[in-house]
Formats: C-alpha cells, structure tokens, sequence
C-alpha cells in the first residue's frame, strides 16, 4: 500500500511538472504574442511618421510634431493642445468627402495647416484654418504661402472658435480641438449661421469625444465614420429649421 501511494505521489509530481512546464510554455507564448503586437504597433508608427515627413516634403511644407505648451487661451480656457492628424487618415477623408467648387472648408484648431494643405489641392470657393495659437496660426500661414500643388488660396484666421464668423462654411473638420463649453457654443454658432444662410453642411469629426452631442441634435443626421479612421460626418437635415438638442 505504501509503495502504491509512493508511485502516486511520483505520478502526481510527474503530472505536476508536465504542467508547469505547459504553464511556462503558455506564458511565454502570451509574451510572445504581446511583444509581436507592440512591435507590429511600433511599426506602423514608423511608417505612419514616415509618410507624414514625406508628404511634407512633397508639398514643401512642415507639419510634423506636436505641440506641448499653452500661449493664448480661449473665453472657456477649455482648448486642447495640437497633434497633427496624420496625412493618411486626411488623404482617406478628402476622397469620402467629394468637396465641390462650391464649398468652403474650415478646419477648427488646423494647427499647422496640414489637413489645409491636402484640402487646397482641390478646387473649392475657399479653405480656412482657425487657430487659437498665434505661434502655430503663423507656421500655418508660413506653410500655405509656400504649398505647392494647390488649386485653392489657404486663409489662416487667429482666434477663438467661440467668436469664429461660421457664416461661410460648409465643411466644418475638427481633430478633438476643445472641451464641452466651446464645442457646444461652436456648434450653436454653426446652427444659427445654417438658419440665417441655409445651406448643407457637414461637420467632420475625427476622435469624436463628444459624438452623442452631435448625435442628440434634431438638425443633424450621422452619416457615419469614414473607413476605420475614427473620423464622423455628420450633415444637417434639409430644410433647416430652428432646431435644437433632441429629447430623451
């Protein structure tokens, strides 16, 4: 009985083991695996700073980097600091959207005017950038004065999106530029200019945190996201009308 219990306890630590040794081999393919995503995420980052350097040099301007200190600060001090969206994701949306020579693109928050430049390269009444920053306002300006390969003027406005003459627009592009207090107040304005000058808009919104906002106005209807770029159309419903947020 006592050599059967030991022959046991020399299987149990024999099963023991082939388990651990499979625990062992497991976690170490799960790092593996982990280390392989990282990379492949890495990777793509390469790439994706590597077509936004080669772009810049294309249209002989300079975009890349971000920017990490706040100067000017807007009526809710609510804005959020500039990161450039990357020529990819840009290059993706212009061809979604079909602008026309009718339209009048505005980029709130265009930070050093990238989404400008590749917009420019399309035959429109005009294409504004507003930037809150004076030092990026001017890099903006310094870069659409030397854009090459495009078919429309480039016109940076320094300001706050709060006081932002919307009346001319119809293309209203965003990258997550400010908070709740100026994202509602820009979206009122937009409302109002759309009653007073009816017109199709659409509103694009990349990273769109305040998506449900949007999506709770009786005047607006989504369109939806462009490929699987995080970028959100939304137009206004025609005919425009004195609308407002809906109800629960």
């Amino acid at each position: 009985m006592q050599r059967l219990q030991a022959i046991g306890r020399g299987c149990g630590q024999r099963g023991g083991g082939v388990n651990f040794i499979r625990e062992i081999a497991q976690l170490i393919f799960w790092h593996l695996r982990r280390c392989a995503s990282l990379m492949m995420v890495c990777l793509k980052e390469i790439v994706r700073a590597a077509q936004d350097r080669y772009y810049d040099r294309r249209f002989g301007i300079h975009t890349c980097g971000e920017d990490d200190k706040l100067e000017e600060r807007s009526l809710f001090k609510d804005e959020i600091l500039y990161r450039p969206t990357s020529f990819h994701r840009i290059l993706i949306m212009t061809d979604y959207l079909k602008l026309k020579p009718k339209d009048v693109f505005v980029d709130l928050g265009c930070g050093k005017g990238r989404a400008l430049a590749l917009v420019a390269r399309e035959r429109l009444k005009k294409v504004i950038g507003l930037e809150l920053k004076r030092s990026l306002a001017d890099v903006a300006q310094k870069n659409a004065n030397h854009l090459k390969h495009a078919d429309t003027e480039v016109e940076v406005v320094q300001g706050d999106a709060i006081t932002f003459d919307v009346r001319e627009g119809t293309v209203f592009f965003m990258y997550h530029p400010f908070m709740y207090k100026t994202f509602t107040k820009v979206l009122q304005n937009i409302r109002e200019s759309v009653n007073l000058n009816p017109r199709k808009i659409r509103i694009v919104y990349f990273d769109p945190c305040y998506a449900e906002v949007l999506d709770n106005e009786d005047w607006l209807v989504r369109e939806g996201e462009i490929g699987h770029t995080k970028i959100v159309v939304w137009g206004n419903i025609s005919p425009p009308y004195e609308g407002g947020a809906r109800g629960g």
